[in-house]
């Protein structure tokens, strides 16, 4: 027994040792296969938001990298556009059914730009100053709903240009956020006459300085409208003859922005 006993000790030795030799193995055949590191959580980082209704889930942005072209037609439907001065009249031989209003010669103008001057792959938006139901958000595939929308206007309300640029800028700034921050953005006002929301025309300050180009369309408009001073493009009709010849510069000068 004594021997026993004094021979145990050596031997459990033993077994610790080659226990320990055989982690050391185990650990080094771990290493040599290059086992991934475990998978630690990260922070978000500053740049991310959260949903409010699920707070600590991510809200990925939406959208896709896109160089589009957004076109945005700000339309005066105010009461002033019933009126006859620089009204149709003259168009009657090419346009039988053109009416005599401004508004008809703005319907009539609006209408061929669309179909005319705008390229198929450009996104529009359609934005009455009155009338809100029948804005039109942007799109390719729009052109008939923009057209209908145009076949409805009648005249009648204020002319509130500095909420509409105002609020046009926001949306093309909405466009342009789908867009990852790409793109080219234009508002094409066409309207008759000052605001009826301010005189200073911040609406356009505000869209110029959110990188939105301006151009005016004018019926019976004059030199030294306020607009005029932000836009990249505008022109001033005072009879239908005119009208055409408008368009026609206008489709020129927007060759500079890859239009028709």
């Amino acid at each position: 027994m004594i021997f026993m006993s004094k021979l145990q000790k050596p031997l459990s030795a033993h077994g610790s040792l080659w226990s320990l030799f055989l982690m050391i193995l185990f650990l080094m055949a771990v290493t040599a296969c290059g086992a991934a590191p475990p998978i630690l959580p990260t922070t978000a980082t500053v740049d991310e938001t959260f949903s409010e209704e699920n707070e600590g889930d991510l809200v990925l942005p939406e959208g896709v990298a896109s160089f589009d072209k957004n076109f945005l037609i700000v339309f005066d439907n105010s009461g002033s556009m019933a009126e006859s001065e620089c009204g149709g009249k003259d168009l009657q031989p090419v346009e039988e059914s053109l009416g005599n209003r401004r508004v008809d010669v703005a319907k009539w103008a609006t209408t061929k730009f669309v179909q005319e001057s705008v390229p198929a792959d450009v996104n529009v938006g359609f934005y009455p100053l009155n009338k809100s139901e029948w804005r039109v958000p942007f799109g390719k595939d729009n052109r008939e709903h923009i057209l209908a929308a145009i076949a409805n206007m009648g005249a009648g309300g204020g002319t509130p240009l500095n909420r509409a640029l105002k609020e046009g800028t926001d949306l093309l700034k909405a466009q342009r956020a789908r867009q990852l921050g790409y793109g080219e953005y234009y508002i094409v006002v066409v309207t008759d006459g000052e605001p009826s929301d301010g005189d200073d025309m911040k609406g356009a300050e505000y869209a110029v300085n959110n990188n939105v180009s301006v151009v005016t369309i004018g019926f019976c408009l004059g030199e030294k409208h306020a607009l005029n001073k932000y836009s990249v493009s505008s022109h001033n009709v005072a009879d239908p003859s005119e009208l055409f010849r408008a368009l026609r510069d206008t489709q020129a000068e927007l060759k500079e922005y890859d239009f028709k």
